[in-house]
């Protein structure tokens, strides 16, 4: 496959984050690498059999986990035999998800089931549920009627919800993105979401939500109590970069 030159510094980017970003950083690199697909896997698994930190191999394995590519396979298959206990428990982890994959998919074509599913699979992989969220947005914005497309917008918020009590910020980005582009309310699983693994990031595309909702005091009084839990969990106040910035664009809303 020729992989398109935007594509290829996408993945050396990414990469580069995975190896010395910030654990939020790698998370969402991780997140981003999954997405990028076969276009990404001979970088990652490169990454994974260097002598890099555990735990940027560790990430490595979690972008390759569940891969239906045989690149993806064999790095998997040497991880579990390396002689980092971690890196090997990690690589015997993701192995099994090759041979024993999570029904994620099943989801698919119902929306409905997606609590029912999470009670069954209370211990799915975090990159099951992140893969359930990817696709659901995909089926969100190509459905044209409203009950459906709102339907797939509560099963996605739910599947925050649980990556949330799990403290993943591997689909913080989507929920970044989701509150962006909000007009009106959300369903209160993205708000507990946010207000449980949100960071500084959040709170601009949350004010953008607040200042869109014009006339919902509701919705809007619950992001400012959203808001309000990520600035005290965060450590954030008026003297913070990001909190003045965000009261000169959105001012009452922090």
């Amino acid at each position: 496959m020729v992989i398109r030159s935007s594509s290829a510094r996408d993945v050396e980017r990414l990469v580069t984050e995975l190896r010395e970003g910030t654990s939020a950083e790698r998370e969402a690199a991780v997140a981003r690498l999954r997405i990028l697909g076969d276009r990404a896997i001979a970088r990652v698994a490169d990454l994974l059999a260097s002598d890099a930190p555990v735990a940027v191999r560790v990430a490595a394995i979690c972008v390759l986990e569940g891969v239906d590519d045989p690149r993806a396979r064999q790095a998997v298959l040497s991880a579990s035999e390396d002689g980092d206990p971690q890196v090997a428990a990690a690589g015997g982890a993701a192995l099994r998800q090759h041979t024993e994959p999570t029904a994620s998919l099943d989801l698919l074509e119902d929306p409905l089931a997606v609590r029912g599913w999470l009670a069954a699979h209370h211990t799915a992989p975090l990159s099951a549920l992140h893969e359930f969220i990817t696709r659901a947005r995909e089926r969100e914005r190509q459905e044209h009627a409203a009950p459906r497309r709102q339907n797939w917008l509560v099963a996605r918020g739910t599947m925050h919800a649980a990556l949330a009590r799990r403290g993943s910020t591997i689909a913080l980005y989507d929920l970044k993105e989701t509150f962006e582009a909000a007009t009106g309310a959300l369903p209160l699983d993205f708000l507990a979401a946010a207000s449980a693994i949100g960071d500084g990031t959040c709170l601009e595309p949350m004010g953008r939500a607040w200042t869109a909702a014009v006339g919902d005091a509701w919705w809007r009084d619950h992001l400012v109590d959203a808001a309000t839990s990520i600035m005290r969990r965060s450590r954030l106040n008026g003297r913070s970069g990001v909190i003045k910035r965000i009261r000169l664009k959105h001012p009452g809303f922090v």
